[in-house]
């Protein structure tokens, strides 16, 4: 992952910021995660940077599942990731 800088910045309603992803792998990347999204939101809290991304993924219960609000293109959409088991 890394933080998105100047004119790469995706603008959702007021939120800036995010970060794009570089490599989708495990859990993510089957619930459909892709490299070269970007990673605006994880569950309810707006994504602002690499480095408060990896603290709120820290921070996850593993046993409960997470929504990645992602920007793919012109879409954006919600994706599931499912609960370690």
């Amino acid at each position: 992952l890394r933080s998105l800088v100047g004119s790469e910045m995706c603008i959702r309603d007021s939120i800036k910021g995010g970060v794009q992803v570089k490599v989708a792998e495990g859990a993510a990347a089957k619930a459909g995660l892709q490299e070269g999204d970007i990673v605006l939101a994880l569950n309810d809290t707006d994504v602002t940077g690499a480095k408060q991304f990896a603290e709120l993924v820290g921070k996850l219960d593993k046993a409960r599942a997470a929504g990645l609000l992602v920007r793919r293109g012109d879409q954006t959409q919600w994706v599931a990731v499912p609960a370690s088991k």
